[in-house]
């Protein structure tokens, strides 16, 4: 049985008229909470709306944005919308390189008169997220989409090479694509917002009538929405949350307070549980949303692969980790990103080993795949529990990791590497 290292509540205790404060803070919170029409209503009403890709868990991935945006941006796929996205798309774009020094050929492309039937629209090129070709007029066009993530060192100039050098187009220019429009490193590059995706999908839609009522218009203004609710800050749930925070900032910033405290509780006992391992684990870095670990046979200098700053510290390219995101807890295990060859092989040992309790992942995200992922604790769980209870809880699955743990060594030969 799991004992919790720090009891919650061994804390400091507030004087008396401080906490009755608190508690008049919170009842008011609570009161508005339960008020139809108050700030806090008014923002509920907003953002508790049923949304698709809010349901399906893609909200921040980079990968389903850019999957969404390659199958709206070819004229082939069934959308209905024709090339009206991506010749308003790139319209967008090339008027983007008129509003200052650009040394980059352009066309010129009107979405009232252009179309574009013998375009191709391929994902992950080269390891580039979109590219968008079109033979008969010699052009490129490079997207590179960045959600919540970081540029790896001359990403842009790399991708802008590949492609000018393999089509050899008179056309070629890059699109750095992110929730704030972001400035690119590279200036064969232009910047787009997530902003100006959302205004292009709502005029194509507005100017696509026959689309308005159907099922693809109906996705297209959820994918529009959820934009609005969590990649770029929309101006409506922007000018409510400040109202919010007006009046309730003394009860907001002690439910921040709590979140935070309960976050390194679990921070501080996931810790203690690899150092109770012994000799057999070793922690790496620590934060309250993931605690990376490893089998002490794994910090052989053969798996020191990763550069600098690319992830953890130890630079090591094959990471256990406890990782909270979404209010829930998981166990994985990561490749981490590096050199191509032996990224592969360490996955390739992962699926070759027959052990599909063990390895049971695969998916990519910009350079990381998770070769094994299991939820330890669920979201009502985790948010409903004391620390001690939701360590209870894991109390089992961990016991079989140790359990485990020598076949996770031996499926991965050092020497191979």
């Amino acid at each position: 049985m799991l004992k919790p290292t720090l009891a919650e509540g061994q804390r400091k205790e507030k004087p008396v008229s401080d906490r009755r404060d608190d508690v008049r803070a919170l009842h008011a919170l609570l009161t508005d909470c339960g008020t139809q029409n108050s700030t806090i209503g008014q923002l509920a009403a907003r953002i508790e709306r049923f949304n698709l890709f809010e349901a399906l868990g893609i909200t921040n991935r980079e990968l389903s944005h850019s999957n969404f945006l390659a199958f709206l941006l070819d004229p082939r796929r069934n959308h209905g919308l024709g090339d009206a996205f991506l010749t308003s798309f790139l319209s967008t774009v090339f008027a983007s390189t008129r509003r200052g020094p650009w040394s980059t050929p352009v066309p010129d492309v009107d979405p009232r008169r252009d179309t574009f039937p013998e375009v191709s629209v391929q994902r992950e090129y080269r390891n580039i997220d979109l590219l968008v070709r079109d033979d008969t007029r010699q052009m490129a066009v490079i997207i590179e989409n960045k959600i919540w993530s970081g540029l790896q060192d001359k990403q842009l100039e790399r991708y802008y090479a590949i492609v000018k050098d393999t089509f050899q187009y008179p056309y070629t220019l890059g699109v750095y694509l992110t929730p704030t429009g972001a400035d690119p490193t590279c200036r064969h590059y232009v910047a787009m917002s997530y902003a100006e995706v959302g205004a292009i999908l709502a005029g194509v839609v507005e100017t696509t009538p026959d689309i308005r009522h159907t099922d693809v218009g109906v996705v297209i203004r959820h994918y529009a929405d959820l934009l609005g609710r969590h990649i770029v800050n929309q101006s409506d749930i922007a000018d409510l949350c400040r109202s919010i925070d007006r009046e309730h900032r003394k009860a907001i910033d002690l439910v921040i307070e709590y979140r935070e405290r309960r976050r390194r509780d679990v921070q501080s006992e996931l810790e203690g549980l690899v150092r109770k391992a012994g000799s057999s684990l070793t922690l790496d870095e620590s934060t309250t949303k993931y605690v990376f670990f490893t089998p002490t046979t794994w910090t052989s200098p053969r798996l020191q692969l990763v550069q600098k700053g690319r992830w953890t510290k130890s630079c090591l390219i094959l990471l256990f980790a406890f990782v909270y995101a979404g209010d829930t807890l998981t166990l994985t295990l990561t490749v981490g990103p590096g050199d191509k060859e032996k990224r592969d092989s360490l996955i390739a040992m992962a699926r070759t080993a027959g052990r599909r309790d063990l390895f049971n992942g695969g998916h990519e995200n910009s350079g990381w795949t998770n070769i094994h992922q299991e939820v330890l604790c669920t979201a009502s769980v985790y948010e409903d529990e004391t620390v001690p209870h939701i360590l209870e809880m894991i109390d089992e699955r961990w016991q079989q990791f140790l359990r485990d743990l020598p076949d996770y060594i031996a499926a991965v030969d050092l020497n191979k590497v």
